[in-house]
């Protein structure tokens, strides 16, 4: 049942806090695994005693009317945005008031001008930034520029880029942070050689699979 899900979460969260304590900030992404809504609110509410620095996309985004209930209800920080194409769907949720942080990927929102013009309309609404970033070195490279120039940015998402010989230099983290660098564009040189050398691995989402044998929610 659920409610045997939300005291395990609960159980695992009090742990970290244990262990710990307040020196690790940690957030939960569902990865809009969550068909309802009611659902996701108990899981939020099982978690927010641990205080996590955000809950992320326990929904899909495009019903905003579910997000603005959820978000009401709610005693924890709610985050959404990866899967929102431009300024215009960003508006939509954030006019409704549907989440208190954004995730715009570089990748996926339509460019570095157009994340600029969706956290121009984030903060006019007190809303915070932080980035969807698992796309590699070259889109953590715009995404450190980007966090500079973003009176609101919150936190960036952030993978160790191995295996990614097609930039000559990733950024890597020190004591936690990103440091701009001294160097011409975004700071980085990309080995066109490498990347016209490698096949073309072809990815895309696949449908899940419950225990019992049926089709989940994608």
């Amino acid at each position: 049942r659920w409610g045997r899900v939300c005291k395990a979460a609960a159980i695992y969260f009090d742990q970290l806090r244990i262990f710990f304590f307040f020196l690790l900030v940690f957030d939960l992404d569902i990865h809009a695994k969550i068909f309802e809504p009611i659902r996701a609110l108990q899981l939020a509410n099982a978690l927010a005693p641990y205080d996590p620095y955000f809950y992320e996309e326990p929904l899909r985004p495009e019903h905003i009317p579910a997000w603005t209930r959820l978000r009401s209800q709610m005693q924890v920080p709610l985050a959404t945005g990866e899967c929102l194409y431009t300024r215009f769907e960003f508006l939509d949720i954030i006019a409704g008031q549907g989440a208190d942080i954004i995730q715009p990927d570089v990748c996926v929102c339509g460019g570095l001008l157009e994340m600029r013009k969706i956290a121009a309309i984030a903060e006019a609404h007190y809303v915070s930034v932080a980035p969807h970033n698992p796309m590699g070195p070259l889109a953590t490279a715009v995404n450190v520029h980007f966090a500079a120039a973003t009176p609101n940015f919150k936190i960036l998402e952030y993978l160790l880029p191995t295996g990614a010989e097609w930039i000559d230099e990733p950024y890597l983290p020190k004591d936690g942070y990103l440091e701009l660098r001294d160097r011409p564009g975004l700071g980085v040189e990309v080995n066109e050689e490498a990347i016209t050398d490698n096949e073309y691995i072809h990815w895309q989402r696949t449908c899940p699979i419950r225990p019992d044998g049926s089709t989940g929610y994608i």
